[in-house]
C-alpha cells in the first residue's frame, strides 16, 4: 500500500480546510481546479487546470484514500463550468449506480469524517515544485533524448512545450499505472498485440519503459523534431491522458517544464549520443553522461528561468488584460455573468495574440497589446488554424455570419 506523497499531503490539508464551508448537496460551494492551484502556488502543467492538479496531488490522493477506504475527499474539486468533479473521480470510486447521490454521500462523509491523524504537519506551506532545488548536490539529473516520431513533427514539439508535457505515443495499449508492466519487453509484447500491423514495438517497449520507470522528476529532456531541439525539465509522474487531453494521439505523458537552456549545446555535451544499451532509434533513450553534460544538467538545470509565457500561468498579466477589456468576449459579445449570474463573474479565456507554440524563447507580456479576452467557443475556433486566427478577423466572421441569417 502506497504512501501518499508530498503533493497529496499538501492537496489534502487544503481540502480538509475547506470542508467547512462545503454543503454536499451545492457543489457551487466546492472549490474549483483554478483555486486550488492559486492557493497552493501550483505551476499550469498540462492543457488544462484538471489535468494540472492530476500530477500534482490529485491522482496521488484518490488512489490513497481508495486504498484505505477513506471518504472521497476529492470529490470536493469540481470544474466550475459544469458543477461537477472529472470523470477520473467517478471511475476511481467505482460510482455506478446514482453516481451523483453516492457523490454528494462521500462529501457528507469527509465533512464527518477526523482528519487530523492523517494530516501532515506542514503540508499546507507553499514550496516549489519545480526542478532541482539549488545546491542540492545528491543527484545530477539525467538527460534524455526524446524524439517527436510523428507526421506532424514538429507541431507536436512545438505542442509539448507550450502545454507543459512531454508525450509518446502506443496509446492503444492503455495506461501502463494501470497495467503494470514488468520491464520493457512486457510493454512491448502489449504493443504487438495492440498493433498487429506496426514493426516498431522494439522500439516502443523500451521507450515507453523509459517514460514510465526510468524517468525521475528533475531529468532533463531534449526534445527533437526535424532538427529542432529544446530542452524541457521533467516534474511530474507518469499518466496516462484522457482522449480529449492527448498529444496529437500521444496519451503516454509526463508534465514538463520548457527551459532556457541551450538544447544544441547539451546535445554536444552528450556526444550527441545515447547511453550504452540504449538505442539511438528509440524514441525516448538516455544519453550518454560526460562532465560538461553533468555540469549543465546541475547548475543550468536547476537554475533556470521558467516565466511562463502561457497566459494562464501568468495571473497578473491575465488580471491586467481583464480589466482593461471587461471580462466579455472580444469576439462574439458573450458575457458568462449575464448568463450564469454571480457563478459567470470575470470568468473568460484569456486569449495570446501571438501563438506561445510558434514564439521563440521568453519575452515581456503587455496585458493589453499582446492578451485579449475570449469565451471557450471563440478560443477553440482560432486554434483551429496554425498560426491562431486573428481574432478581429474571427469578430468580423461572427458579425457577417449574424447579418447572414437575421
Amino acid at each position: 500500500m502506497k504512501e501518499l506523497d508530498e503533493s497529496g499531503h499538501r492537496l489534502l490539508a487544503y481540502l480538509v480546510a475547506r470542508l467547512p464551508k462545503a454543503d454536499p448537496k451545492d457543489p457551487r460551494t466546492f472549490v474549483g481546479y483554478k483555486e486550488v492551484h492559486d492557493a497552493l502556488e501550483l505551476p499550469l502543467l498540462g492543457v488544462s487546470y484538471g489535468v494540472s492538479l492530476k500530477t500534482q496531488g490529485l491522482n496521488s490522493l484518490a488512489d490513497w484514500t481508495v486504498d484505505r477506504a477513506l471518504p472521497g475527499i476529492t470529490g470536493l474539486i469540481i470544474d466550475r463550468a459544469t458543477l461537477h468533479p472529472g470523470y477520473g473521480y467517478f471511475k476511481v470510486f467505482g460510482f455506478d449506480e446514482d453516481p451523483f447521490k453516492k457523490w454528494e454521500n462521500e462529501i457528507a462523509l469527509a465533512k464527518a469524517f477526523d482528519w487530523s491523524g492523517y494530516l501532515k504537519h506542514g503540508a499546507m506551506k507553499p514550496k516549489p515544485v519545480i526542478g532541482v532545488e539549488c545546491g542540492d548536490s545528491t543527484r545530477t539529473p539525467t538527460i534524455w533524448r526524446l524524439i517527436a516520431h510523428h507526421e506532424q513533427a514538429k507541431q507536436s514539439l512545438e505542442w509539448m512545450g507550450s502545454h507543459n508535457i512531454i508525450a509518446i505515443g502506443w496509446s492503444d495499449i492503455g495506461d501502463l499505472s494501470e497495467l503494470e508492466p514488468n520491464d520493457s519487453a512486457d510493454i512491448g509484447r502489449r504493443i504487438r498485440e495492440a498493433y498487429p500491423d506496426l514493426d516498431n514495438s522494439a522500439q516502443g517497449g523500451p521507450s515507453l519503459w523509459n517514460l514510465y520507470h526510468g524517468m525521475q522528476i528533475g531529468d532533463l529532456v531534449i526534445v527533437a523534431a526535424e532538427g529542432t531541439r529544446r530542452v524541457m525539465e521533467v516534474v511530474g509522474d507518469y499518466f496516462f491522458a484522457d482522449r480529449n487531453d492527448q498529444v496529437i494521439g500521444y496519451q503516454h505523458q509526463r508534465a514538463a517544464m520548457l527551459t532556457s537552456m541551450n538544447a544544441d549545446k547539451l546535445w554536444d555535451d552528450v556526444g550527441r549520443d545515447v547511453e550504452r544499451g540504449q538505442n539511438q532509434r528509440w524514441t525516448l533513450a538516455k544519453c550518454q553522461s560526460s562532465d560538461d553534460a553533468r555540469r549543465a544538467a546541475y547548475t543550468e538545470g536547476s537554475r533556470y528561468d521558467v516565466r511562463s509565457t502561457a497566459v494562464e500561468r501568468n495571473p497578473q498579466a491575465r488580471m491586467a488584460c481583464i480589466a482593461h477589456y471587461g471580462a466579455r468576449c472580444f469576439a462574439c459579445g458573450f458575457d458568462f455573468s449575464v448568463t450564469y449570474g454571480e457563478l459567470g463573474k470575470d470568468f473568460i479565456h484569456v486569449h495570446h495574440r501571438k501563438d506561445i507554440a510558434l514564439s521563440s524563447g521568453i519575452y515581456v507580456i503587455d496585458p493589453v497589446e499582446h492578451l485579449i479576452p475570449l469565451c471557450p467557443n471563440c478560443h477553440a475556433m482560432v486554434h483551429r488554424e496554425k498560426p491562431a486566427m486573428n481574432v478581429e478577423a474571427l469578430r468580423e466572421l461572427i458579425t457577417s455570419m449574424q447579418k447572414g441569417t437575421s
